[in-house]
C-alpha cells in the first residue's frame, strides 16, 4: 500500500525508525512504535518503511535522504513529479535553493536520471547518493558538472543514527 508524503513526514517525526545491520548491509526499519503508527493509519508493513514503485532498498535509502534533509530544517517531497513527465527521488528545499537527491542503486538508468534533473532547471545541486562501484562511473561522466555532486550510501545510514541518538 503506498505511504503518502504526510504518513512519511508524521513517522519521521515521531522517530519512528531504527538502523538494523547484519555483516553485509544496513536498513532502516520501523520501530514498535513506528509500526504503531503504520497501523493507525491502514497500512500494512513487515516492519519496513516501504511503498509502491521501487524496490525497497531503494525506497529505504531515498527514506533515510528525506529524514536527514528535514532534520536539516529543509522542506522535503519524495518522489516529485517534473514538468516533462520524471520524477525526482528526494527534492529538499530551504529558502530559494532547491536540490534534487537521486538514488542509483545500479548504473543503468542514472545518467538519465540525472540528466532530467539538471534539464528542469529547477535545481541548484543535484545529488547521485549511490553504492560506491555505481559513483565511479558516474562521477567521470559528470567531472566537468559542478552542480552534480556525489556521495556513497553509508553516510546517509550514519546520520540517521545521529539523530536517532540525540532524539533519545
Amino acid at each position: 500500500q503506498a505511504v503518502d508524503e504526510l504518513t512519511a513526514a508524521s513517522l519521521a517525526a515521531k522517530a519512528s525508525l531504527r538502523v538494523t545491520e547484519n555483516k553485509a548491509s544496513s536498513f532502516l526499519v520501523l520501530t514498535e512504535k513506528g509500526l504503531r503508527e503504520a497501523k493507525k493509519r491502514g497500512l500494512k508493513s513487515n516492519g519496513f518503511f516501504v511503498t509502491e514503485g521501487s524496490s525497497p532498498e531503494h525506497q529505504l535509502i531515498q527514506f533515510a535522504v528525506a529524514r536527514v534533509e528535514q532534520n536539516a530544517d529543509k522542506k522535503v517531497e519524495r518522489e516529485k513529479l517534473l514538468s516533462n513527465g520524471g520524477r525526482v527521488d528526494v527534492v529538499a528545499k530551504k529558502g530559494a535553493v532547491m536540490e534534487a537527491f537521486e538514488v542509483e542503486l545500479s548504473a543503468t538508468q542514472a545518467v538519465e536520471n540525472i540528466e532530467k534533473c539538471l534539464q528542469s532547471g529547477l535545481f541548484e545541486v543535484v545529488h547521485v547518493v549511490a553504492e560506491t562501484g555505481t559513483l565511479e562511473g558516474l562521477e567521470k561522466r559528470f567531472t566537468d558538472t559542478p552542480r552534480v555532486r556525489f556521495s556513497p550510501i553509508a553516510p546517509w545510514l550514519a546520520k540517521i543514527r545521529e539523530i536517532e541518538e540525540a532524539e533519545s
